[in-house]
């Protein structure tokens, strides 16, 4: 479906002079989300983080938002977790990059985190572990369910 479906007054949005930001937006979110649909987390990270204010923590919400079965969230937690634990270092990058190199590098990490958390989330499930949720309904464990208890684990 196309976003002038949902935004039928989009032309209204995208032609004030000649500023490209709106379309710029819907596009890369449009092929963001086409990137996740075909599990490509880290190019689809790449294209929300290249919408002018999203750093890579807030990118990878948007990300795990789109898909939680198998995308986490990477935030400066997260990295910090990460940083402290040895075998873990391997998944470690700085949230905060802004050049070429240091976006691609946080993707390429991004991608091997979403892996990394659906890896041990299938492990749990082969286990037949589960989590209550809030509505004391047992859930197996998701990419994202990984990345939160572990994200607890600190607190």
């Amino acid at each position: 479906m196309h976003l002038r479906n949902f935004f039928p007054s989009l032309d209204i949005v995208t032609n004030y002079g000649d500023h490209p930001c709106a379309c710029n937006f819907f596009c890369r979110l449009q092929l963001a989300r086409e990137l996740v649909v075909h599990k490509d987390y880290g190019k689809a990270l790449y294209q929300l983080m290249s919408i002018k204010y999203l750093g890579m923590s807030f990118a990878s919400k948007v990300c795990m938002f789109m898909d939680p079965v198998q995308a986490a969230i990477y935030d400066s937690i997260i990295a910090e977790r990460l940083s402290k634990h040895d075998s873990l270092k391997s998944f470690y990058v700085k949230t905060l990059g802004t050049t070429k190199k240091e976006k691609i590098s946080q993707c390429n990490t991004y991608e091997k985190w979403c892996e990394f958390c659906l890896k041990t989330a299938g492990i749990l499930n082969n286990h037949k572990a589960q989590w209550t949720d809030w509505d004391n309904q047992l859930k197996l464990f998701r990419a994202v369910d990984v990345e939160r208890s572990f994200f607890a684990l600190g607190r």
